[in-house]
């Protein structure tokens, strides 16, 4: 299952015709003009009116990596980052160990 997350005020602009489109196109995007009617500005305690703009496209995420089966997207899978920047030399060495990237020290 595909799950899409989009801004609440662009909802009403996702449609099957759209989300089609992405599937299609994952790079695709779209810019759409949402109006909302009741903006309160608290500072100066003002009701107004504001026409903004969002742009819709599937998310994109630098911790997944999309798999395509015959051009079609099909799943993500999670991106091995390897970070010993907050790891001890010595819990260091013992995960190398673990992993079997040093050899054991002989007696």
């Amino acid at each position: 299952m595909i799950r899409v997350e989009v801004h609440p005020a662009t909802k009403p602009h996702v449609s099957s015709k759209w989300f089609e489109e992405q599937l299609r196109n994952t790079e695709l995007s779209t810019n759409v003009e949402v109006k909302n009617p009741f903006r309160v500005d608290k500072k100066k305690l003002v009701v107004r009116k504001v026409v903004s703009e969002h742009k819709l496209t599937f998310p994109t995420s630098e911790k997944r990596v999309r798999i395509f089966k015959n051009g079609r997207w099909v799943d993500t899978n999670p991106v091995h980052v390897e970070d010993m920047t907050g790891v001890n030399e010595r819990a260091r060495l013992l995960i190398d160990r673990l992993e079997g990237k040093l050899h054991k020290p002989t007696k």
